[in-house]
């Protein structure tokens, strides 16, 4: 699955290295790999499968912010003695390779090459996280953030097939609301809304996008 953006995950050379420092752990969907507020010790680097960073709205909804796929850090290594500010939860049955924090330190010590790869994926994060505030702007109509969010999940996740490009996760009306921080029914409203205008096909949990150019007019219009 290629990746919308170039920024650097860890080379295969770097697993196999970094696995002899850790524990890989299997872990079914639905199961949580850490959670908010609670002291973690170790780096979580996804191996296999998909995992959602997530956070607790005020309202005490679940608000997923990114959903996170093979090679990638699922905290930072940071060594402040803080505890973990959201919950990562399997999206799917997943691998993960642990290592201790000052171990991983080490090895980001030692390895200038893993050192610009943590760097950039937690660049890459934040840059995500402002587009996330960007279209969170409570004057946005609902229907034009989540438009925002599916053509997002297509330059990620997207595989080209006869009806446009298609969203290769499963997507419940459920995870969409998280995702985007509103209620369920509100987001099965928005999604009957996106398919009468000709801009989505939403079947059997997968979604497709027959012109990422239109979708993309949908929401940046006024």
């Amino acid at each position: 699955m290629s990746k919308a953006y170039n920024y650097l995950t860890f080379s295969p050379a770097m697993l196999d290295n970094m696995k002899g420092f850790g524990d890989i752990t299997k872990y079914k969907k639905g199961s949580y790999i850490f959670r908010d507020k609670y002291y973690v010790n170790c780096i979580y680097i996804l191996i296999d499968g998909k995992a959602t960073i997530s956070k607790m709205s005020g309202a005490g909804g679940q608000r997923t912010i990114f959903i996170l796929d093979g090679h990638e850090l699922l905290n930072e290594p940071t060594n402040g003695g803080l505890a973990s500010s959201s919950d990562c939860i399997a999206f799917d049955d997943c691998l993960v390779l642990s290592i201790d924090k000052q171990t991983f330190l080490d090895l980001m010590s030692d390895d200038f090459e893993l050192t610009k790869v943590v760097i950039d994926q937690i660049s890459h994060k934040t840059r995500r996280m402002y587009r996330q505030l960007k279209n969170a702007v409570n004057t946005t109509k609902v229907e034009k953030r989540l438009a925002a969010k599916l053509w997002k999940l297509c330059r990620d996740y997207g595989t080209p097939t006869k009806d446009g490009t298609l969203i290769d996760i499963d997507l419940t009306s459920i995870s969409l609301a998280d995702l985007i921080g509103i209620r369920r029914e509100t987001v099965s409203r928005a999604l009957k809304t996106l398919h009468d205008e000709g801009l989505i096909i939403y079947r059997k949990r997968k979604i497709a996008v027959p012109n990422l150019d239109d979708l993309s007019k949908y929401f940046k219009s006024m």
